[in-house]
């Protein structure tokens, strides 16, 4: 920083000199505006950042010194400060020059003066400072957004297989806020969907995109379940995201003959089935926890199957939908989301997307919304390409024993599918078996071994009191044993649950009664498997389960 002195009084000019000098910053002192014009105008000057300059007593040369000056202060700090005899010199200085020092004064009167605009200097400096910065990450995020919008152009046009019965709205904006749809044809003619929702926006939520498009394609291509591939990609997501950020996911296959839905869905808003005539048929609810929330050996990779009818969709969506806002910040939400099926619109998916446009009129949005539907009707699947020869399994058996400890510390069903995972044969039926094997040890730990009542879990608060008491229960348990055995032959899987409780009158068991007594689990290994049957006196139960082609 330099000061410029312009002042042809010498005992002026030795006091001002001595303030500034005192403060420990350059000077430059001219006896009359003309040579200081010429000495700025040399190459290689440093420009002041504050100029004392007297008044001269003739107004258009003071006028053409101060615009000479300010015509070279573009983009920095620049103060001029005349110094005046009088109320007529000052009356000639307004608005040309910033500040004024009327004669007489002392020192402390200049130094003051001075220290005023070293400060306004520095707040200058330092909201430069800022500005820059501002501006160069503003260049950096424009620059980073048109780089991820145009890889993911490329990249959104490549994941969205064409098939005639699916429609999606989904764009590279919406990618490039951490929204993810992938579909993919699996080996029987089924179609996989994934559709996953990250946390936060640019770079680090597109970075979740990183091993969804490999895994999934590379799993659904083989025709792995929906629950197998939310766990692989639960395991490898950790490493390619940053720390705390998680992803939500529903990974859903609509089989070859369009009559079955199974779903895996963590951390993401219902989705809907409906019917030919637009009316809600079931909802597909999000019961997991989003991708990354739990480790390896916690995970939960069971499913919900849904047997749908010829002429049913169903729509998915990401929570970007139900958080549009309008311009009175008020949101889409669910409701408005589920009042759309009632019946009397013959295009829910277009009626769903003008709904949506018309409520927030263009009103910025923090995310573009991503939609798919699927129309299940066998007609309507793609054409199933050529398939390779399979490989016959040879048999094999698991036997797993569990005792007191085992049963107090350990949640054994995301680590025997963990076992199960590389067993040849099971492949697209893991899901199936793992929900299977999930509800009979929940079932003959909680009912035999523990002695629980399903009867308590009929109200909220009972419900509540039910989990408390099992926690209770396990938590002292001094004796039992849950015996696991899994075999395969011939096509054929035999999964039996042994425990050590009394077991029960199963002779006497409706359908109805074994509802309300273990819950929807029976109903869903009813529906999914061949057959099966209790002994023991009932503290046993085994079912059959086909894996053949």
């Amino acid at each position: 920083m330099a000061v410029l002195i312009v002042s042809e009084d010498r005992k002026l000019n030795e006091l001002l000199v001595s303030v500034v000098e005192r403060n420990g910053i350059e000077s430059v002192v001219f006896t009359d505006s003309v040579t200081a014009m010429r000495h700025l105008e040399q190459p290689g000057t440093t420009l002041p950042s504050l100029v004392f300059t007297q008044y001269e007593g003739d107004r258009v040369l003071f006028t053409r010194f101060i615009q000479h000056l300010k015509a070279d202060s573009e983009g920095r700090y620049f103060a001029t400060v005349a110094i005046v005899n009088h109320k007529a010199e000052l009356e000639q200085c307004v608005g040309l020059v910033d500040d004024v020092l009327v004669r007489p004064f002392n020192p402390t009167q200049a130094e003051y003066k001075l220290n005023t605009h070293l400060r306004c200097l520095r707040l200058f400096r330092e909201l430069a400072n800022e500005r820059d910065g501002l501006e160069i990450y503003q260049k950096n995020v424009c620059v980073e957004q048109e780089l991820v919008n145009k890889m993911f152009a490329v990249q959104c046009e490549s994941q969205l297989v064409s098939f005639d019965n699916v429609r999606c709205q989904y764009s590279a904006e919406a990618m490039f806020h951490g929204s993810f749809l992938l579909i993919q044809q699996g080996p029987t003619g089924s179609i996989y969907i994934l559709l996953a929702d990250a946390d936060g926006t640019g770079l680090p939520a597109t970075m979740a995109s990183n091993p969804l498009f490999s895994v999934f394609r590379a799993m659904a291509q083989k025709g792995l379940p929906p629950g197998s591939i939310a766990a692989e990609l639960n395991r490898v997501l950790p490493s390619s995201v940053p720390d705390g950020m998680l992803v939500g996911a529903v990974v859903a296959e609509l089989n070859n003959t369009a009559d079955q839905l199974t779903v895996w869905s963590g951390g993401m808003p219902e989705g809907v089935i409906i019917n030919a005539d637009g009316q809600l048929q079931a909802a597909i609810t999000s019961v997991h926890a989003p991708l990354v929330a739990k480790e390896e050996f916690d995970f939960c990779q069971d499913v919900d199957v849904y047997s749908v009818a010829k002429g049913n969709r169903f729509l998915l969506v990401t929570s970007s939908l139900e958080r549009s806002t309008n311009y009175d910040k008020v949101v889409f939400g669910h409701n408005r989301f589920l009042q759309l099926f009632n019946g009397n619109h013959n295009d829910c998916f277009e009626a769903l997307l003008q709904s949506h446009q018309g409520f927030t009129e263009g009103a910025p949005q923090l995310a573009d919304i991503a939609v798919v539907e699927v129309l299940c009707d066998a007609d309507e699947m793609p054409a199933l390409k050529t398939q390779t020869k399979s490989t016959r399994p040879i048999p094999w058996q698991l036997n797993v024993e569990l005792t007191t400890d085992d049963l107090r510390s350990v949640s054994p069903v995301p680590q025997i599918a963990k076992l199960l995972s590389n067993a040849v044969g099971l492949d697209v039926h893991q899901d199936f078996i793992s929900t299977i094997l999930s509800e009979l040890y929940n079932n003959a730990l909680e009912h035999g071994v523990l002695g629980l009542s399903s009867e308590m879990k009929q109200s909220e608060d009972g419900f509540l009191e039910y989990y408390m008491q099992r926690e209770s229960r396990l938590a002292e348990l001094n004796e039992g044993w849950v015996n696991i055995a899994i075999s395969l032959d011939q096509g054929k899987v035999v999964l039996s649950v042994h425990d050590s409780g009394p077991g029960f009158d199963y002779h006497s068991l409706t359908q109805a009664s074994e509802e309300n007594a273990f819950g929807r689990g029976m109903s869903i290994i009813n529906s999914v498997c061949d057959s099966y049957h209790y002994s023991h006196g009932g503290a046993k139960v085994t079912v059959h389960y086909s894996v053949s082609e």
